[in-house]
């Protein structure tokens, strides 16, 4: 068990390492393409108002995640919380600690 843990640690560390490195570069994760990306689908969608396209995404996005094991029915309400929230003007969160003192 000795080993088992030492390999942990190694791995943790090599991970907190990384994620310093990165945010030290403030390179985007694979989440924070994700989040971006789904953001600017709602967004155009929204404004534009082409909910055709959106429920093309919701239907496709939701068969992956029920794939995953999420259930439909809490998949469906949550992107369709999601664009209720858009079509109210909701904003994206940004990550503040990415701003400079010049934003």
């Amino acid at each position: 068990m000795t080993k088992e843990r030492a390999r942990l640690e190694k791995q943790r560390v090599r991970q907190r390492e990384l994620r310093e490195r990165n945010r030290a570069l403030k390179r985007p994760s694979r989440d924070d393409f994700a989040r971006m990306l789904l953001h600017i689908a709602f967004e155009e969608n929204v404004r534009s108002g082409n909910f055709a396209e959106l429920e093309r995404l919701q239907d496709g996005l939701v068969d992956k995640l029920v794939n995953q094991g999420f259930d439909k029915d809490q998949c469906d309400l949550v992107f369709e919380d999601l664009v209720d929230k858009y079509k109210r003007g909701w904003d994206f969160l940004k990550k503040v600690h990415l701003r400079s003192g010049q934003d």
